[in-house]
């Protein structure tokens, strides 16, 4: 690139923030590069202005000729920027015009995956309203939902869970959203999980049910929460096959009733998982 067309380059980049289609139309006709890099992060001037939420800009370079699917030394996309930054408006105007919902950065995390990071609710509404994919997962086996699960992100877990989210699913290490809630001493979303319907029994790579995650952790609450639990599931059952001994005891076990019954839906889940 000579003098001139970085000089041209330079004010493109300005007339793209301003969203003047007209003189963007004529710097490139100068020769201005409409991708080249604008800052350490290797930003092309589409992915600067939707980081910025510049709405009117991104259409406009749009419709000048930017790569909707140019990426950063971060592997963001300009609707992954948009999105990292919390910019719903822009994140619509990229979907409207084309943008790809499902592109992923370098971490494998997609537009979804990185709402959830930020717990950014609005943005999350909005891209379950553009029908992305809810159980894409990223390079460490993480969903969105397990993802919320782990940082506590309630108001996320309860928006994913009734978009129909997979509850079951497990990352590279066998972590499901209830052992990540139970792991974390999340008992708000642990409890939202259990009432939904997640496996209180799913067991990860160590082996470990919820409950253990709980109590490695010293998490009493979040312990409490899924012995009563057990409590529940185990006195439904005890009702339907033993009506006799669950009407004399009320539906109360005993500690080791408890972890006699947890081992085998345990044994269940390994072999399901092998």
């Amino acid at each position: 690139m000579d003098c001139l067309d970085f000089v041209n380059s330079r004010n493109f980049v300005n007339a793209a923030w301003d969203a003047s289609l007209e003189e963007m139309r004529r710097l490139i006709l100068a020769g201005a590069d409409i991708e080249t890099s604008i800052n350490d992060y290797d930003d092309t001037a589409l992915i600067w202005v939707a980081s910025a939420g510049r709405t009117l800009s991104v259409e406009a370079l749009i419709q000048a000729g930017a790569n909707k699917e140019a990426t950063n030394r971060l592997g963001n996309t300009p609707l992954s920027a948009a999105v990292c930054h919390g910019h719903v408006s822009a994140v619509e105007k990229l979907i409207e015009l084309g943008a790809n919902k499902e592109a992923r950065n370098k971490f494998g995390s997609t537009a979804l995956i990185t709402a959830t990071a930020a717990g950014n609710v609005l943005m999350i509404e909005k891209l379950i309203e553009k029908e992305v994919n809810i159980d894409a997962v990223n390079t460490a086996g993480f969903t969105a939902l397990i993802l919320a699960a782990r940082y506590g992100y309630l108001p996320v877990v309860e928006k994913l869970i009734k978009a129909g989210a997979d509850k079951e699913a497990y990352n590279k290490e066998g972590v499901t959203a209830l052992i990540a809630a139970a792991y974390n001493g999340h008992t708000d979303v642990l409890l939202t999980l259990i009432e939904a319907g997640a496996n209180i029994a799913a067991v990860d790579k160590q082996g470990r049910t919820a409950l253990e995650a709980a109590r490695h952790q010293k998490h009493c609450g979040v312990v409490s929460a899924i012995e009563n639990s057990l409590q529940a599931v185990i006195g439904a059952n005890i009702l339907r096959f033993s009506r006799g001994r669950a009407a004399k005891e009320s539906g109360v076990l005993a500690d080791d009733e408890l972890s006699d019954e947890l081992d085998h839906l345990k044994n269940k889940k390994r072999r399901k998982l092998t």
